[in-house]
């Protein structure tokens, strides 16, 4: 008998709200056994009540990636129940706000560990399961501004600029394994985030976030093959 096909399995940072929701949303639609992580435990369980009603199976994992061992656990955790991951979207990010000169250690350092340490963890954490299983995807979520950095949103920028170029470095490593890496430098996206950061945006020229989730899933698709290692710029 010929042997059944694996049912996928997606890893989401910060998958309880925002862009990290509407992927793990996407994802469970076209039957994908979904991971996720997010902080908030009350927007934790939202969201894995939601999911679960979709998805054919959602684990759930209450985490702080500013945590040095929260990332590989969420890696770990993910493959001891579904033994493969073959898609993996660093949605997570914490963007201080303010001038370089007021910007505290500890925002500088979770800045560092949610949107830098985070991706290298996820990333090396499930590099060996994808290439043992023939492949995977890895999306990180950037940002626009991290080519042209606006006073006040230095440090984010920086991180991002900082993803772009671990983006390239993973696609170049990962091509002869068939791993694909991918970073989406999003403009505004309408989140609570945006509201954080830019009370009063303009809704009609931000992303809607089932838009970004669209192109994620795309990005596991034949159609984008060929890109990458790429930044692609997504806005509005």
């Amino acid at each position: 008998m010929p042997e059944e096909t694996p049912v996928p399995v997606v890893v989401v940072t910060g998958g309880s709200a925002g862009v990290g929701l509407a992927v793990c949303r996407r994802f469970a639609r076209v039957g994908y056994r979904l991971s996720l992580c997010g902080r908030d435990a009350a927007a934790l369980t939202a969201a894995h009540d939601e999911l679960e009603k979709v998805a054919p199976d959602v684990l759930a994992m209450q985490l702080d990636l500013f945590d040095f061992d929260a990332a590989p656990n969420l890696i770990a955790s993910t493959l001891e129940r579904y033994g493969r991951i073959d898609v993996v979207v660093n949605s997570a990010g914490h963007a201080p706000v303010g001038p370089l000169d007021q910007v505290g250690d500890e925002d500088f350092r979770r800045a560092l560990a949610v949107n830098c340490e985070a991706t290298f963890q996820t990333t090396r954490a499930a590099w060996d399961a994808m290439r043992a299983q023939g492949g995977g995807t890895i999306v990180n979520l950037s940002a626009a501004l991290a080519a042209d950095p606006p006073a006040g949103l230095g440090v984010f920028a920086a991180c991002k600029a900082w993803v772009n170029t671990f983006t390239r470095a993973t696609a170049a490593e990962g091509r002869p394994h068939d791993i694909r890496a991918f970073a989406l430098a999003l403009g505004p996206v309408r989140t609570r985030l945006l509201d954080d950061l830019a009370p009063g945006h303009p809704a009609a020229r931000a992303l809607d976030p089932d838009e970004v989730a669209d192109l994620v899933l795309a990005l596991t698709g034949p159609t984008f093959r060929h890109a990458s290692g790429q930044t692609l710029d997504v806005f509005i």
